[in-house]
Parts: structure tokens; C-alpha cells; sequence
């Protein structure tokens, strides 16, 4: 492991935290409230702040592209401002913009690899683009649960032809 990626891997985890926190103060159990915005923030620290930068590392490293780590950095410091700040513009902003390089990211990989897979992964992109760019002038929370899908959904169903393993060749085959 690269160490350089652990800050990514420590901010996703602390937005996990938050977002588990928030989670658990939405269904109604009784947690004591860190700030009182927590409840609320707890869709866009998951999926922009947690998966965000998951996802956005992970596409930055088969990247191979310093520039392509800004993803991974906006999500981590939109995930960040979010949990610290409670009226989530300036986090809801930072989301937009990793979302838009992440787009980026997966324009120049269909450059090399322009195939089915890759477009679904880039239209969950850019659906996480246009539910963090809805969001970030907050937008009912009600109206954007369909976009909140984007991020992990196509990506990982993009994949997943590429990642299932091989089946393993009949005995005595050459």
C-alpha cells in the first residue's frame, strides 16, 4: 500500500463514521447529537464523502495521472466541510467539483477503452455530478434520493464484467 493514499483512506473512514452516526440518528435512536445538522448530512457524507473518495482514489490510482487525484481529494475535503460546518455549501460544492474531475477521469479512460462497461461507469459519474450539483444549493433532500444512487450503481455494475474471475481452464488442457 502506498502511503500517500492513507489521509484519502482516513478522511473516507471519519466520513463513514459520521454518516453511520447520522444514520443511526435518522431511524430514530437516541445518540448524542454532535451537532444538530448530523441527521441530515448523512446522505451526502455517504455517498459523496465516503464512496466519493473511495471511488474517486480508486479511479485516480488505474489513473496513473497526478491530476487525477483531486477527485479523491475534493470528495475527502467535501466529506470533510460537511461534518464541520452545518450549513454544507461549501462542502456540497467541493463534491461538485470532485465529481466533475471524476467525470473527466472516466472521459480520458473511454478514450483508451471505449466500450459498454465504461460508459455505464461514466453516466454514474455524471449522475453523481447532477445530484451533488442539486444538492449543493440545498435542494430538498426528498428530490434527490433518486441521483444518490449514481455514485456506487453503475461503477461497480460497469466493472463488473472486468473483474469476475476467469473460469478455470478443463483438466489435462493444454
Amino acid at each position: 500500500m502506498k502511503w500517500k493514499r492513507l489521509p484519502f483512506l482516513a478522511l473516507a473512514g471519519l466520513a463513514l463514521l459520521m454518516a453511520l452516526w447520522a444514520g443511526l440518528a435518522r431511524l430514530g435512536w437516541v445518540i448524542p447529537a454532535l451537532r444538530a445538522h448530523y441527521p441530515l448530512a448523512h446522505a451526502p457524507l455517504m455517498v459523496g464523502g465516503f464512496l466519493g473518495t473511495l471511488i474517486g482514489l480508486e479511479r485516480a490510482v488505474a489513473a496513473g495521472r497526478r491530476w487525477s487525484y483531486l477527485a479523491p481529494a475534493l470528495a475527502a475535503i467535501g466529506g470533510a466541510l460537511i461534518v464541520l460546518r452545518p450549513d454544507r455549501r461549501l462542502g456540497g460544492w467541493a463534491l461538485v467539483a470532485a465529481g466533475s474531475v471524476l467525470v473527466v477521469i472516466y472521459l480520458t479512460h473511454l478514450r483508451r477503452r471505449a466500450d459498454l462497461p465504461t460508459a455505464v461507469m461514466i453516466g454514474g459519474a455524471a449522475g453523481r455530478l447532477g445530484g451533488n450539483g442539486l444538492a449543493a444549493p440545498r435542494r430538498a433532500p426528498t428530490a434527490l434520493r433518486p441521483w444518490g444512487a449514481g455514485l456506487p450503481v453503475p461503477p461497480t455494475a460497469g466493472e463488473g464484467p472486468g473483474v469476475r474471475p476467469r473460469p478455470a481452464p478443463p483438466r489435462g488442457a493444454p
